[in-house]
């Protein structure tokens, strides 16, 4: 568990929101409306744009299976 921490610090980013991600994300929303918040949404359509990989506690996000996705377990 430390080892995937220590590489999220190293790689962390922030990206701003456009008109194609927000319609990427829009898409997933009206796709799985009562399963993810429209920040899930976000996450799995900038996800997909990058080809990263998700690390997340919410079932959620592995369960629709629309980014790669590592779930780690509640403390």
């Amino acid at each position: 568990m430390k080892n995937i921490y220590n590489y999220m610090l190293l790689y962390k980013n922030c990206y701003g929101v456009d008109e194609n991600l927000t319609i990427g994300a829009a898409k997933l929303k009206l796709k799985y409306h009562s399963v993810l918040s429209l920040a899930d949404c976000y996450l799995i359509a900038l996800a997909k744009r990058y080809g990263a990989i998700i690390v997340t506690t919410d079932h959620n996000i592995k369960e629709v299976k629309e980014a790669s996705t590592i779930l780690l377990e509640s403390l």
